[in-house]
Formats: C-alpha cells, sequence, structure tokens
C-alpha cells in the first residue's frame, strides 16, 4: 500500500500540474482537462484531493458539463451568457 497522496488537477490548461509538480514534490499528480476525465480518473483510481481550476474556458463548449438549454433560461434567454456560466 502507498502512502503517497495522490492529487487531481482539473484545469483546462498545464499551468497548475507545471508549477504545483515543480514546486511541491512528493505528491502523485493526475491531470484532467474537463469534467469527463476528472469523473473517469475519479472512478478508476483513488484520489485523495481534488485542485480545481474554476474557470475553463479554453476547452470546447459540448465539452462543458451542465444544461445549456436550462442555463439560458436561468440567465435571462442569453444563450452566449449560458455558455460564460458554464465555463
Amino acid at each position: 500500500m502507498s502512502d503517497t497522496i495522490t492529487i487531481l488537477i482539473v484545469e483546462d490548461g498545464n499551468e497548475y500540474l507545471e508549477n504545483l509538480s515543480r514546486f511541491v514534490a512528493g505528491y502523485n499528480y493526475l491531470q484532467a482537462h474537463n469534467g469527463e476525465e476528472a469523473l473517469q480518473l475519479m472512478r478508476s483510481t483513488k484520489v485523495d484531493l481534488i485542485y480545481l481550476d474554476m474557470r475553463f474556458d479554453r476547452i470546447p463548449k459540448e465539452d462543458l458539463i451542465g444544461d445549456h438549454a436550462q442555463v439560458t433560461q436561468d440567465q435571462n434567454g442569453d444563450p452566449m451568457r449560458a455558455w460564460t456560466y458554464l465555463a
């Protein structure tokens, strides 16, 4: 059994992984670039901590998680604002 802590970094770029790997050694880092990848990794691997980017504006819209139609309604019928909200 390994005592190494596994950290899942969920971000649409690579900055967090690069910086954490460089400056915070001693952990097992995994990375997902979108929500679906993160869910797949969490199903297959024990993750101790999740480091989550709060803005996913660099991935294709189809990779965002959420109901765009519902969010559009919630955003006063503005589909662009809904995409921004989902990102």
